[in-house]
C-alpha cells in the first residue's frame, strides 16, 4: 500500500491534471558542428506536412491516466512540429553554407512529419527521457516536379533528466525536443547519398 502511494503521488507531482494541456516552448535552432559540403548548392525549402493523423500538430505527446490510456491533456511545443522542424533544417542547410535562395534555387526539399515518440522512464534513483522523431524528406527537381531522391530520418535522443522523487515532464521535454531535432537533422546533413544527389543537381543546373 505504501508503495502504491508513492507510485500515485510521483505520478502526480510530475504529471499534473491528466487533462491539462501544457505548454514546451522549444525556442529551438540547430547549432551542430557541419561541414561545408553544400557550398554552393542552391535549393528552396518548402512545405513540411504533419502525417501524424491528429488535430493539434502543436502536440509533443499526450498524458497517461492510470490505466495506460492516452487522455485529452499533454504537452505542446509554441508552433506546429512541422514547422519547426522545418525551421531547424533551414539553420542546418545554412549552417553547411547551402544557398536558400528560392528566386535561384533549381531544387525544392519538402518534408513529412511521420511520427513523435518521446518517454519518461521513471528509476528510484535517476529519471531518463527517450525516443525519437522521424520525418520524410524529398528532393525534387523545381520546374519539372521530378522526384530526385526521398529518405526517412530518425533523430534518436536518451537523456537523464533528474533523480529523487520526480521531474516535470515540461522540463524533460524541454530537454529531449532539440536533442531529437539535432540528431535528425544531422543525419540528413551528413548522408552521403543525399549530399551526391544534391551536388550533383548543383552541377548540371
Amino acid at each position: 500500500m505504501k508503495l502504491f502511494a508513492a507510485i500515485f503521488l510521483c505520478l502526480f507531482f510530475t504529471s499534473g491534471c491528466a487533462f491539462t494541456m501544457h505548454d514546451v516552448n522549444a525556442n529551438y535552432a540547430y547549432d551542430q558542428p557541419v561541414s561545408e559540403r553544400l557550398k554552393g548548392v542552391n535549393l528552396e525549402v518548402v512545405e513540411f506536412t504533419d502525417e501524424r493523423g491528429i488535430e493539434n500538430l502543436r502536440l509533443i505527446m499526450n498524458n497517461k491516466n492510470g490505466y495506460g490510456q492516452s487522455t485529452s491533456g499533454g504537452w505542446q511545443a509554441e508552433k506546429p512540429l512541422s514547422d519547426i522542424l522545418r525551421e531547424v533544417i533551414i539553420d542546418g542547410l545554412g549552417d553547411a553554407q547551402a544557398d536558400l535562395n528560392s528566386n535561384t534555387a533549381n531544387m525544392q526539399l519538402s518534408g513529412e512529419l511521420l511520427d513523435v515518440d518521446p518517454e519518461l522512464i521513471m528509476g528510484w534513483s535517476e529519471h531518463t527521457i527517450s525516443g525519437n522523431i522521424s520525418a520524410k524528406i524529398q528532393l525534387r527537381n523545381k520546374s519539372s516536379g521530378e522526384l530526385i531522391w526521398q529518405d526517412t530520418f530518425i533523430g534518436n535522443a536518451n537523456k537523464k533528466v533528474g533523480n529523487g522523487f520526480g521531474v516535470m515532464m515540461d522540463d524533460a521535454l524541454a530537454i529531449w525536443l532539440p536533442l531529437c531535432l539535432d540528431d535528425l537533422v544531422s543525419e540528413l546533413l551528413n548522408d552521403e547519398y543525399f549530399l551526391n544527389q544534391v551536388t550533383k543537381q548543383s552541377e548540371g543546373s
